[in-house]
């Protein structure tokens, strides 16, 4: 029988409540329930791997901190670790960085660009700015479905 692939997905909103009264381990791990047994509590693994994303976000020290309590660009931080939580081979990010000031879009990028390049996962992502797609992307399609060249060195979208 052949798996499924793990799959992340970093939603463009997330719709979650920022005042409920979770912590950010809590939502993180929310994101490794595929993996996880059918009983109340998550394994030694899965919270080892939570604190290893949460450590590698920046967010480190945060993992009680209820969620009503981050800055934007903690809460997109714990989007993405929570999508890779499950150590994913996919990852769908939908306006990752929508957000975000162009510093810390710039930030996110990068993390999301090299944490795909670490696990040996897949990065597709939408994104209305050029300006990024041009910084990070290999490959690019415009929403009118015309393939385009993009990447560092290429003249599309710079």
């Amino acid at each position: 029988r052949k798996s499924r692939p793990r799959i992340g997905y970093v939603p463009q909103l997330e719709a979650i409540d920022w005042n409920f009264p979770v912590t950010v381990e809590q939502v993180v791990l929310m994101g490794a329930t595929r993996n996880a047994p059918l009983l109340p509590w998550f394994r030694r693994k899965d919270r080892l791997r939570a604190d290893q994303v949460l450590g590698r976000l920046g967010l480190d020290g945060l993992a009680n901190r209820q969620i009503r309590g981050l800055s934007g660009g903690q809460q997109q931080r714990v989007a993405i670790a929570r999508a890779l939580a499950n150590d994913p081979e996919i990852i769908l990010a939908d306006e990752p960085t929508g957000n975000l000031d162009q510093k810390t879009a710039v930030s996110v990028g990068t993390l999301l660009l090299e944490l795909a390049r670490e696990q040996a996962a897949v990065l597709i992502c939408v994104t209305h700015s050029l300006e990024l797609a041009n910084r990070f992307a290999r490959r690019g399609e415009l929403v009118d479905g015309r393939l385009i060249e993009i990447g560092p060195g290429s003249e599309a979208g710079g």
